[in-house]
């Protein structure tokens, strides 16, 4: 159930809480980040690899044993039908704040993805790249929703962009991580899990927003505190009211 109590304390080997701190220098993150170390028998949600409804048990709405079937294996499943898989749920069960996973698909713009993976496919526009992403619910309205996407970056987090776009993300920490080391510009925003601890290299794209149907094969896999939220919405109109403030050109 989302707001379920988290799981034991992760084996994270770092230095004690930043939180309520400004952000860290480049160099004094990536010192204090070098023996971080995260225990295997407590495996933490990859924002990137996005958990399936049969791993979350009832799409993350009830609590069951989680499938042995990876969410990389689901998404290989050869599908039968010209229509894309429909979820469960329905309007009246999503709430803002809501972390879910559901497929993502991009414009392959990445020259060295293996011709050969099965989570490249071709259309008529161009090749597309597809895998099973996490979001924030942002907003909720009548038959879709108002999401950002997260991100981990190959397990280097935000100091695995370039300065100048840190300002656009936001990490993700665990409620209950008072071990947390803040990568971003920004504060981290708390959120609660329903499955298992998410990665503390999570972040939250903020302009990276997307319409979500809500009859799409979504399942849950948590969601963010309340001030975690408030948080997310201020950061978010903030961009949008940078992006505003640009003059009129042409």
């Amino acid at each position: 159930m989302v707001g379920a109590s988290p799981l034991p304390q992760r084996g994270v080997s770092i230095v004690p809480s930043q939180i309520g701190r400004p952000a860290l220098p480049p160099s004094d993150v990536a010192s204090q980040m070098g023996g971080l170390t995260i225990d295997a028998s407590t495996p933490v949600v990859n924002p990137s690899q996005g958990p399936t409804a049969t791993e979350m048990g009832g799409g993350g709405k009830i609590r069951a044993a989680p499938s042995t079937c990876n969410s990389t294996m689901s998404a290989k499943q050869v599908i039968q039908s010209i229509y894309a898989k429909a979820g469960r749920f329905r309007r009246r069960d999503f709430k803002k704040g809501d972390i879910i996973s559901l497929p993502f698909h991009v414009a392959n713009m990445n020259p060295g993805v293996d011709p050969n993976d099965q989570r490249l496919a071709e259309t008529c526009e161009g090749y597309v790249y597809s895998k099973r992403r996490m979001m924030v619910v942002l907003y909720c309205h009548t038959q879709d929703m108002t999401c950002l996407p997260l991100f981990s970056f190959e397990g280097k987090g935000i100091q695995g962009k370039p300065e100048h776009l840190r300002h656009e993300y936001v990490s993700v920490r665990n409620e209950k991580d008072n071990r947390f080391v803040n990568q971003g510009p920004h504060q981290p925003v708390a959120a609660k899990y329903a499955y298992k601890p998410f990665d503390p290299m999570s972040a939250i794209h903020l302009t990276g927003g997307k319409m979500v149907g809500c009859n799409e094969d979504i399942s849950f896999c948590g969601r963010l505190t309340r001030s975690g939220y408030t948080q997310v919405i201020t950061l978010y109109k903030n961009v949008c009211k940078a992006a505003e403030s640009e003059p009129w050109k042409g």
